[in-house]
């Protein structure tokens, strides 16, 4: 509490557990006397007590880096599936086989929102092929295409069912804030499931 006169000005520090002091107004001297409850001190000017500290605000979170929000986004993001298909649905042992990867090895995102500005990602990828006779090919940069130009092909040397399995690895390139990199390791697949080979054995006529 702060009392006011024309004669001086008292400060009450009994509810902090220190005791009063009171400024008496007086040009010609600068000095305080001690030595009991209550403190006196005269000057042209009056002291001003101690005051509470301050709290300090807490620090702000640190700063999130462009990198931080693609990593963020990146595992939220869903990249298009292969969908293999081999024509005309069924594979000739001994006959080159065609196979079509059904999209594109490059995808871009529509921009994404963050709270550093849009971010834009362009996915680019190459395809493995398991064929499913034990025999793996790629890394394949193209989508393959139909007979006679396509680039991704496979001779079947026995007749069997099955699974023709096309993961695609994908790299995505980001910008972001004035910033950019890639992103590695992204993958996706598709399946031809219960995919026929057969053997065509020529029959002779007299």
């Amino acid at each position: 509490m702060v009392t006011r006169t024309r004669k001086f000005i008292s400060y009450d520090f009994a509810g902090s557990g220190g005791g009063e002091l009171r400024y008496v107004f007086d040009p010609q001297r600068d000095h305080c006397d001690s030595g009991s409850a209550v403190m006196t001190c005269y000057g042209p000017r009056p002291p001003r007590p101690d005051r509470p500290a301050r709290r300090r605000p807490a620090p702000p979170p640190p700063p999130v880096t462009p990198q931080e929000i693609v990593e963020r986004t990146i595992v939220n993001v869903r990249l298009p599936n292969p969908r293999p298909n081999i024509d005309p649905g069924y594979a000739i042992t001994g006959m080159r086989a065609y196979l079509e990867t059904g999209n594109r090895s490059t995808h871009r995102f529509n921009p994404i929102a963050t709270v550093l500005g849009p971010l834009s990602i362009t996915a680019r990828s190459t395809y493995i092929v398991d064929w499913g006779d034990a025999t793996i090919t790629g890394p394949h940069a193209t989508t393959g295409g139909k007979y006679p130009d396509g680039t991704i092909t496979h001779v079947y040397q026995d007749s069997q069912l099955l699974d023709v399995v096309v993961t695609q690895h994908w790299t995505a390139h980001w910008s972001l804030a004035g910033h950019s990199g890639t992103i590695g390791g992204l993958r996706s697949s598709g399946a031809l499931g219960d995919f026929a080979v057969r053997e065509v054995q020529a029959v002779r006529t007299r």
